[in-house]
């Protein structure tokens, strides 16, 4: 049975496979993976991002940044949400911002929070059991061990790099 997976990025990202963030690469590698294997995904992100599945676009990205640009680009965020749930029923939302705290709505759904960074990057609190049906998991084992205890953290899913992606384009040369 197809499974319809709402996938959060970071407020101030674009998704792709080419972009500067691995958060954001993670993303759209498993937005890509979803849709492959007959799933629906469904990506909330900043305009100019690049899915395989449904995209809802929050707004393009500000310049110059300011502390009101993030807050509408937050708020942008939380509609968007709002929207694509409103449109498509959701078995899972997968979140992966830093930001993420900031626009999940209300508990209900099942979450899971991919936690990218190391524990001191995340605002107080935003970690905890006291979500319902939320779990936490890391990248990395050592990235783990910056958080506390909790009953939701999941085990660590390790980050990759698709190598086939970086091959050389061009025959060895003798430069040395």
């Amino acid at each position: 049975m197809p499974l319809t997976v709402l996938n959060i990025g970071y407020a101030l990202a674009p998704v792709g496979p080419d972009v500067a963030g691995g958060a954001e690469q993670v993303l759209s590698a498993l937005d890509h993976a979803l849709v492959a294997a007959g799933h629906r995904s469904i990506v909330v992100a900043p305009e100019g991002s690049q899915t395989a599945g449904a995209f809802v676009a929050t707004a393009s990205l500000p310049t110059p940044f300011t502390e009101d640009a993030r807050q509408f680009m937050q708020e942008r965020q939380r509609e968007a949400i709002a929207e694509a749930l409103a449109r498509w029923p959701a078995d899972v939302i997968h979140a992966h911002g830093l930001d993420f705290a900031e626009h999940l709505p209300e508990p209900g759904i099942p979450t899971l929070v991919t936690l990218h960074l190391p524990a001191e990057f995340y605002p107080a609190g935003a970690i905890s059991a006291a979500r319902p049906r939320t779990w936490f998991n890391c990248v990395s084992a050592a990235q783990q061990r910056t958080f506390p205890r909790l009953p939701n953290m999941q085990p660590p899913v390790p980050g990759g790099v698709p190598v086939d992606r970086l091959q050389a384009r061009h025959a060895k040369r003798k430069f040395v």
